[in-house]
């Protein structure tokens, strides 16, 4: 991007109102157990925003572009060696029905996450960190990969490459020689906090404060450094506009949100604005858009075109080389709402957490590709560059 092109951005957003969205929403307060759990089964019973039909539609898109290599920058589920599975409440039915759909969907290489900072322990974390590579090659011969070297070896031998994240550095307390030992496991992606402010950062939830978001403390400059030595990409999804305009400004690599969308398209705080979607493309990043509705508009619609909107937009506030996709779909929706409902501190409803809404199927990227084709007019290397070729260009500045 063109330095006159930054300024004249710049300068717009510092007039650019960024409010959060109107407040009134559902929420736990007051509610018995019997009323949360009819909130759960309407919310389950309409989250699908597609037909089996539609889906079929979009298998030609898929064939044609068999030959490119497909990341989904976020994925949620970990296991450890007992079978406990991460997020609360996630089991082996559901972890294998993430790992079969990642398949189908034809993705190449995912990333998923292993801890939020809800664990006890960072010893917990090391449980599923040291137990993924085994279990995942030994169930579904999937590779954990520590360069894009090894994805596009994987890629033409048929396999399916995986990288472990964790979106939030809680459990590491203040120790900062965790993160290289995280690194040598698989941990190739790290966020720094999870809606909730800690001692590394503030979080999402600080960008509607009348005194700013809060960015990166001084421990969190000094893990962006650590990341930056241990080979590990910098995420800022979750965390405050401010956070990511501060690891662009810090790490000398390439940064990304995983899956954030565009708050001047959906103004809640989950959402990252024009200014720190700037900072990341300005490293050589990229901003994953992801497929939750709550996150994508105010009716809650996840439909193919909806999704395009926030990929379109990013690609022509930044270039269409920092956009790709994070879909972050929920296996274990049901059990998850429970947790998020009754943990509104850390699941904010104002961000778009429990509320009526949709989510995108992996599968939907081809309906994704489909109408950026039909409708926007992207061309085949644009394509190829959202389906996986912009974030192996991050991460191959990062990992090598």
């Amino acid at each position: 991007m063109k330095s006159s092109r930054i300024a004249l951005l710049t300068a717009a957003l510092l007039s650019a109102n960024t409010n959060a969205a109107d407040t009134s929403y559902w929420n736990v307060e007051g509610k018995s157990a019997e009323q949360i759990e009819k909130r759960v089964n309407y919310l389950v019973k309409m989250s699908d925003p597609r037909t089996p039909e539609e889906r079929l539609a979009d298998l030609e898109v898929k064939a044609r572009y068999a030959d490119a290599i497909v990341v989904d920058s976020l994925v949620v589920g970990g296991m450890d060696r007992s079978l406990k599975g991460f997020p609360a409440g996630f089991t082996i039915e559901q972890f294998d029905e993430l790992m079969t759909d990642t398949k189908d969907a034809g993705f190449d290489l995912f990333s998923t996450t292993i801890s939020n900072g809800t664990d006890k322990s960072v010893e917990e974390v090391y449980a599923r960190s040291e137990f993924m590579p085994d279990y995942l090659e030994e169930t579904y011969d999937y590779r954990q990969v520590m360069t894009v070297k090894d994805v596009r070896k994987n890629k033409a031998l048929g396999k399916i490459s995986f990288v472990q994240n964790f979106q939030a550095l809680d459990h590491l307390g203040e120790d900062l020689s965790h993160i290289p030992r995280f690194a040598e496991d698989g941990v190739k992606v790290m966020s720094f906090s999870y809606n909730i402010s800690n001692q590394y950062t503030g979080s999402g939830d600080t960008n509607s404060l009348k005194s700013g978001p809060k960015g990166l403390t001084p421990l969190g400059v000094k893990a962006v450094k650590a990341m930056n030595d241990a080979g590990i990409v910098v995420d800022c999804s979750h965390d405050s506009d401010q956070t990511c305009i501060d690891i662009a400004k810090y790490s000398n690599k390439p940064v990304i949100a995983s899956h954030s969308n565009a708050r001047t398209l959906m103004p809640i705080d989950r959402n990252i604005s024009d200014e720190a979607i700037i900072a990341i493309a300005n490293t050589g990043g990229v901003v994953g858009v992801n497929f939750l509705g709550g996150f994508l508009n105010k009716e809650g619609d996840a439909s193919p075109e909806a999704i395009a909107k926030h990929v379109v937009y990013i690609g022509d506030l930044v270039g269409k080389d920092h956009v790709a996709v994070g879909v972050d779909y929920v296996h274990n929706y049901k059990e998850a709402l429970h947790w998020v409902i009754r943990n509104p501190q850390k699941f904010p409803p104002s961000s778009g957490f429990a509320q009526e809404t949709e989510m995108g199927l992996p599968q939907d990227i081809w309906g994704l590709v489909r109408v950026l084709e039909d409708d926007y007019n992207w061309n085949e290397d644009e394509i190829r560059g959202l389906l996986g070729e912009n974030l192996l260009r991050v991460y191959e500045a990062n990992w090598g």
